[in-house]
């Protein structure tokens, strides 16, 4: 049997799982040691006892990093999803440094040692390990011996949108080396061992197999993963169901019967309790720091152009309630005016608007308001919004009235959580995305939230709002 998607160069050559291993150990510990020296320094320029030197004498200690790390699945842990990734490390680092402030202790070398470096280490480190890793997926995704070689089996219509998913992001760790039409399952009955997928399948060292037939049935699966042609040492299942994410799923066993678990944890008051504290912590936070920066913005949109410095617009919030929402004025006071006019004048702005309210060519926004728009600095407002309550830090985008209907059935979904200053679609191309895709993902994020995908998604937004991405 032909494959539908041709084979790629032979995967036994290329993939290097010792590789991808060498490369991420080797970004973890640049990530921790640079954690470690900068809160030495830190602490020796604030008159601590020993020099950042000292703390070399603890190299040989990194072996705890790698075993550490390689007991929670990181190493090679290419396929890790980005989420699941944070929470590993997160969690991997902290049971590392709690081991050597153990280790101290036992051994009374802890005398030596500043808590406090430490302290600062691992902070720094959570931030800094998963950093280093991401720039490990961004620069190493793409080379031939990154990621396992598979073989994806199944309707060619889903078989190719799994494929394009797998090509479009490397990094995540699977590899597509061909694909087959769901009737290669029926030739395994009677191959007797020697079909050409089996054949295929050890000439070119693949290992790995994703099943995309979602109305498959119970037979189906068991035939194929106890086939004599078997040879697959991982076989992923495909289900008929959009819209989950694995962090948000866990299988369970029903008695003989294999059951996912779907976890809506911001339905649970403690979730809601922690992630209200948490937003109020930070956005207090972030606004006193932030202070000296809004008075200047707040000074710039004055000399630049007549109007308030504020402008507030009513959103739905949780529950469908409406509030009002604070921005720094980015647009000219007679702006309902101008809107019109271009829209009567130019028939394809008038079209971009109906599709998905905003145009990438604004006529009513000013010069300030063009470089605010681009750095999100116009959204820095919305913090005194997180701190009343009417908003979250993260979160679907707010809407106003009018776009309750694009939502359709999923507005119920929309209406179950705080909207947030960023979120999915601010960090998935804002503007640059269909509002049919935004809905997707403010979906998805209310079905699947958990602590760690908010950490996510509050990490992601920082580079996007340096690049200005989707920014309008």
């Amino acid at each position: 049997m032909a494959a539908t998607y041709p084979l790629s160069l032979p995967a036994s050559r290329t993939f290097r799982p010792g590789l991808c291993t060498t490369v991420l150990f080797s970004g973890d510990l640049i990530a921790v040691g640079l954690s470690l020296a900068v809160a030495a320094t830190i602490r020796f320029a604030l008159g601590g006892e020993y020099s950042p030197s000292f703390y070399l004498r603890l190299m040989p200690l990194s072996i705890l990093f790698a075993l550490v790390y390689g007991l929670f699945g990181l190493y090679p842990g290419i396929i890790n999803s980005a989420v699941t990734e944070i929470r590993k490390l997160s969690l991997a680092t902290t049971v590392v440094f709690v081991l050597l402030g153990t280790l101290m202790f036992l051994f009374r070398t802890g005398v030596y040692y500043s808590r406090a470096v430490f302290f600062i280490a691992w902070l720094m480190a959570l931030f800094a390990v998963p950093l280093t890793r991401a720039l490990a997926r961004a620069i190493f995704g793409r080379s031939d011996w990154w990621g396992y070689p598979v073989f994806v089996i199944g309707p060619s219509a889903l078989t190719e949108r799994v494929v394009d998913d797998m090509r479009r992001h490397p990094e995540a760790g699977l590899r597509p080396v061909a694909s087959y039409e769901a009737e290669a399952l029926e030739e395994l009955d009677n191959s007797h061992g020697g079909s050409w997928l089996a054949q295929s399948a050890k000439l070119h060292g693949v290992e790995r197999a994703v099943l995309a037939l979602p109305e498959a049935g119970r037979e189906d699966i068991l035939r194929f993963l106890e086939s004599e042609d078997s040879v697959f040492s991982r076989v992923y299942l495909v289900p008929g169901i959009g819209g989950l994410s694995s962090f948000g799923v866990e299988t369970r066993d029903l008695g003989d019967s294999l059951s996912l678990e779907v976890r809506q944890d911001l339905a649970l008051s403690r979730y809601q309790l922690a992630k209200r504290l948490v937003d109020q912590s930070l956005s207090l936070f972030v606004l006193l720091t932030l202070s000296p920066v809004l008075a200047l913005v707040a000074a710039a949109i004055r000399l630049d152009s007549r109007g308030s410095v504020f402008h507030r617009q009513t959103r739905l919030g949780l529950g469908g309630k409406q509030f009002r929402i604070w921005k720094f004025r980015t647009m000219h006071r007679d702006a309902a005016r101008m809107l019109d006019e271009h829209l009567a004048a130019c028939p394809e702005a008038r079209e971009e608007w109906e599709a998905n309210q905003k145009l990438k060519n604004d006529p009513r926004i000013t010069r300030v308001g063009r470089i605010l728009r681009k750095t999100s600095l116009d959204e820095l407002p919305q913090l005194v919004n997180v701190l009343m309550g009417d908003m979250s830090l993260v979160g679907p985008r707010p809407i106003v009235h009018n776009e309750v209907s694009k939502y359709g059935r999923h507005f119920s979904m929309y209406t179950r959580v705080l909207p947030g200053l960023t979120g999915l679609w601010q960090v998935s191309g804002r503007s640059d995305v269909g509002y049919g895709r935004r809905v997707e993902l403010d979906t998805y994020y209310v079905r699947n939230w958990s602590p760690w995908l908010d950490v996510y998604l509050l990490a992601r937004t920082v580079p996007v709002v340096i690049k200005g991405s989707g920014a309008c």
